[in-house]
């Protein structure tokens, strides 16, 4: 019997997606013209540089923000017009999150 590992992180960046799946459409809403907010956890209070790729193209983050509960964050991205859906991920010092999709006109 192998007794595996368990590795514990301070942080590990995810992004929520509509279905609960971890991948397709995004969780999130208010895109205005220029900016975009997506759910995830694991963003707040991470050591580092947040990073966040759309298409991959690097996107100013602006913000990440505490939700209503306990481990949800809002991280609010510049998020230019895109048409087609696109893939978003987000990542701190080498952790990287679940990929999920967005499409803004």
């Amino acid at each position: 019997m192998d007794a595996g590992g368990l590795l514990l992180r301070e942080w590990a960046p995810a992004l929520f997606s509509a279905d609960g799946s971890g991948s397709g459409e995004a969780l999130g809403w208010g895109w205005d013209g220029e900016e975009l907010a997506l759910l995830g956890a694991g963003l707040r209070g991470a050591k580092g540089k947040l990073w966040a790729e759309v298409a991959g193209r690097e996107m100013e983050v602006r913000g990440v923000e505490r939700e209503a509960y306990p481990g949800l964050d809002r991280l609010r991205v510049r998020l230019p017009a895109l048409g087609a859906m696109s893939g978003v991920r987000v990542g701190v010092e080498g952790q990287v999150s679940n990929e999920v999709g967005v499409g803004v006109r």
